[in-house]
């Protein structure tokens, strides 16, 4: 059943400080933490899981799009809105670690350095890799 209860685990944060230039990701997490928080997502949804599914499907569907408009962002309205629809599609799933990289993207000046942008991009992109997988599992028949 897709909609079940997850345990969420403390994990371990030691590894999450690093300095502004340390461009290495961070590992995610110990303890169950999962790139969608479905018993989040159960409530938005009501706990109709034919609607998580078709929330899920969408999800799946347009975010790509979303992060190929923020990669092709040449002024800063399109660069500030294409993460700003990012962050609200990965917070309508649950998906928080994509929502977070999204934002931390939006708050970033489009006048900044191409490096700042670069790791922003990264970041989304691998989190965004990382739920559409998740979310590939979940809907795998068997």
């Amino acid at each position: 059943m897709l909609l079940e209860i997850e345990q969420i685990g403390s994990g371990d944060t030691a590894n999450r400080h690093a300095t502004r230039n340390d461009r290495r990701r961070y590992p995610r997490p110990h303890g169950g933490t999962k790139p969608v928080d479905l018993t989040y997502l159960a409530r938005f949804t009501l706990g109709d899981e034919a609607l998580a599914q078709e929330v899920l499907g969408l999800f799946r569907t347009y975010t790509p799009t979303y992060m190929s408009n923020l990669r092709d962002a040449v002024t800063a309205k399109a660069w500030h809105d294409a993460a700003h629809t990012l962050k609200g599609a990965a917070r309508g799933v649950g998906a928080w670690r994509l929502g977070r990289c999204a934002e931390a993207a939006e708050r970033l000046r489009f006048d900044t350095d191409t490096d700042r942008r670069s790791f922003a991009l990264d970041s989304a992109a691998e989190a965004l890799d990382e739920a559409l997988a998740y979310i590939r599992t979940l809907q795998q028949p068997g």
